[in-house]
Formats: structure tokens, sequence, C-alpha cells
């Protein structure tokens, strides 16, 4: 299973794809096949939208030579993968071919993908872009006082579990006096003991992914000893606390987790654009609507992409000097002055042209305040 930042390094390279007028195949797979039904409907949907892509660009056409010998390899791939001993790597595939440019790359993923198939002259990479705005892993440490379990996801899914248990940590007593005291001390030292191994593993994991949604769950003192224990670095990430039994069941762990990471990612979602438009009107470093940020992403100036989900933007782009603009095309390249302007999906280009860049994309799941500004804003390098 290819990991964040083995996609991540694919994306790049894809959205930096020259085009030399020769055709590449985007391919997107759905490989989570639990029946017989879903593996031949992913074979024929491969197979239907082949056949199409040869008869639009049949024998005399410039891209059928190379587009034919995609289609053969694609076709043979997918019987592969497809078949009764195929072993999808991945619960999603995406596949990139060119035999005209010597292209042939799959990046398995561990979520299914929407079946697609594009040919263009660059690689349709919208898909692999959303899947790495998407990734999001989370560690979860569950803490009672006498063991502990700690649980790694990616995607949803169960990804790795480190279980620690101090049965011989003694429990309390109601003698009374000093003893009692002595005794006291001798069990907090345990505990202690106990919730300081467990935070060391916590805190190996979580810097081993900065990037992670971190979470706690536990009773009130063990949960409290886990707390002091963590440095301030951990502290910053702002773990969220589940109310979870350190017994529950793997998949109502994960629901909850899934819950946090959403309530989490739509806090954050709201703030980033909040914050993107106050600037954009502001006239700081920031863009708002399909026109602005369109012209921003021409001059390289886009850091971060953010793209209502769902939105479709109609557009235009200069096949001579790849330039972007909002709504219909001009008779004439405002830019190079000599290409003439085709229609486009406006969303799809400035991602491929923004990641090209070096910038990123941001998914946003609802926002009325983006839907009024086009469904599209960017935070700006500099002003173009």
């Amino acid at each position: 299973m290819a990991d964040r930042e083995m996609i991540e390094t694919r994306l790049q390279e894809l959205a930096r794809f020259e085009e030399d007028g020769s055709p590449v195949v985007s391919l997107y797979l759905d490989t989570l096949w639990d029946s017989a039904a879903k593996r031949e409907g992913a074979r024929l949907f491969v197979k239907d939208k082949l056949r199409q892509a040869l008869a639009l660009h049949g024998k005399g056409h410039p891209w059928h030579e190379s587009l034919a010998a995609d289609a053969e390899r694609i076709r043979r791939r997918v019987e592969e993968l497809v078949s009764p001993v195929g072993d999808p790597p991945g619960r999603g595939l995406a596949l990139f071919a060119s035999h005209a440019r010597d292209l042939w790359l799959e990046i398995p993923a561990p979520r299914p993908f929407v079946n697609q198939l594009v040919v263009r002259t660059v690689p349709h990479v919208f898909q692999l872009a959303r899947l790495v705005d998407d990734y999001q892993s989370a560690i979860l440490c569950q803490v009672d006082s006498r063991s502990a379990r700690i649980l790694e996801f990616v995607f949803g899914g169960l990804a790795g579990e480190e279980k620690i248990d101090h049965p011989d940590v003694p429990g309390r007593h109601h003698q009374g006096g000093w003893s009692q005291m002595r005794y006291q001390r001798h069990v907090d030292w345990h505990r202690e003991k106990h919730v300081r191994e467990v935070a060391d593993v916590f805190v190996r994991l979580a810097d081993a992914d900065p990037e992670a949604r971190l979470f706690l769950s536990g009773p009130p003192e063990p949960l409290a000893f886990l707390k002091a224990a963590l440095p301030k670095r951990i502290l910053e990430r702002e773990p969220m606390e589940l109310g979870l039994e350190l017994e529950a069941e793997i998949p109502a762990v994960m629901r909850a987790v899934l819950a946090g990471i959403e309530e989490k990612e739509r806090e954050e979602e709201a703030r980033h654009v909040r914050e993107t438009l106050e600037e954009a009107l502001g006239g700081g470093l920031a863009a708002a609507g399909p026109a602005e940020v369109a012209e921003a992403a021409d001059h390289g100036a886009v850091s971060l992409l953010l793209v209502l989900d769902g939105a479709s933007v109609t557009g235009w782009r200069c096949p001579r000097c790849s330039w972007l603009g909002a709504g219909a095309p001009p008779e004439r390249c405002p830019a190079c002055g000599a290409g003439e302007p085709v229609s486009c999906d406006l969303v799809e280009r400035l991602v491929e042209k923004v990641l090209a860049s070096g910038g990123d994309l941001d998914v946003i799941h609802e926002s009325e305040a983006l839907a009024e500004a086009g469904g599209l804003a960017a935070r700006l390098r500099f002003r173009a």
C-alpha cells in the first residue's frame, strides 16, 4: 500500500508533466471488490471507456497508435486484477499510461476512487489530489490504571496497535492511618510509572506522524496522569478526549475517531475560508472568485487553493501557453496573443496548475460563504 509521502511525490511529478501533444490515459478505479459482480462491473467499465476513446480517436488520428497500445495494456492489467485470483494492492487504483511518452504508473490507494477514465495531453490528477487532501491519520491512546491500548488509524482503517499491561499495579484498600498513607504513595508510584510508560509510547508514535489527529480516552484519574506526563509539543496539538471503554470493539472505536476527525476538519475548514475571504476583501495575500483565483494561478502566486466540494466552474485554457481564465473563451489568448483558448473545467485545470507550482489543495465540504464566492478562493505567496 502506498503511503502519503509516496502518493504526494507521484502527484507532484504528474502535476508537472509537460504536454507535448501526445495522449495520456488516466484511469481511476474502485477496487474494493467484494463480489464477482463488482469485479465484472469494473472490467466492463474499463472496456467500454477504452472503446469510446478509440472510437473518438480512430485510425488516422495522431493519438491513435499510442492510445491503441495503452488500451491493450490497460485491458490486460485490468483483466489480471478482476480475475478470481487477482489481488488488487489497495482499495483504489490510479493508473496513468502513455505509450508515446513511455509512461506507466500505478498508484494503489487506501480508499476507493470513483471509476473514471480520462484521455488528455496531461495526467488527470484531481482525484489523486483530493486523496492527498483527505488523507488523515489518527492516534488514539486509551488508558486505565493498569493497562493501555494505543491505536493508529489511516483513512478510518486500523493501521497499528500497541498494548501495555501492568496487572501488578496494586489497587486501593481501606486501612487507615500511616499505613494507608504509605500504601497510597506506593500505589500512586506504580500508577504514575505505568502512565509514564504509556505516555512514552504515545509520544513516540505522535512524533513519528506530526500530521496525525490525536485522541485520548480513559477514566478521569489515569487520564489526568497521562495528560500531565505529555510534553508541551503534544498538548499543543490539542488531543481530543473521547468517552470510550478500553474494551470497546474496534468498529465502535473507529466510528468515534472518524466523528472526531470530521468535527476537527469542519472547524479548520471554516477557519480557512473565513480567514481567506477576509484577507481577500482587505486586498491582502488572498483571492476570491474564479477570475481572481485563475489570474493568481497563472502567475504562480497560489500557495493554497480552496475548492468547494462539487464545484464546477466553466473556464477556458490556452493550448499554446496554458493560460487560464474564467467564463467563455475569448477569440485570442490575452496572455500570448496567438493561442485560441478552448473551454475547460476550470476547477480541474486550476488544481493541476497550483500543484505544479508547488501549491496545496484544500477541498471544503460545506461553506455558504465560499459558494457565494463562486466555489473558489486562494491564499497567495504574492500579489500578481
